[in-house]
């Protein structure tokens, strides 16, 4: 093999190794933006009793700014779903 042949053989392992980096860190920094913060809070309203209650409206407040963030109407039978 020449020098010549080794030079090229030399750069063109290196541009492959450059080009895999940068899908690599495309990779995860996609994957990283795709963190989103969702949840699902369930569960049902009893009075003191321990009877369910009818026609309620659950709230949920967002601890950090004390604003509600969402209402959700009783979706069945005194129980609720919050996405």
């Amino acid at each position: 093999m020449s020098v010549f042949q080794l030079q090229f053989q030399f750069r063109l392992k290196k541009k492959i190794i450059s080009l895999l980096a940068i899908a690599l860190f495309a990779f995860v920094a996609i994957g990283a933006s795709a963190q989103v913060e969702k949840g699902v809070i369930t569960g049902t309203i009893k009075e003191g009793t321990g009877a369910l209650v009818q026609n309620a409206q659950v709230t949920l407040q967002n601890t950090a700014t004390g604003r509600p963030t969402r209402r959700q109407p009783i979706v069945k039978a005194s129980m609720y779903l919050l996405r």
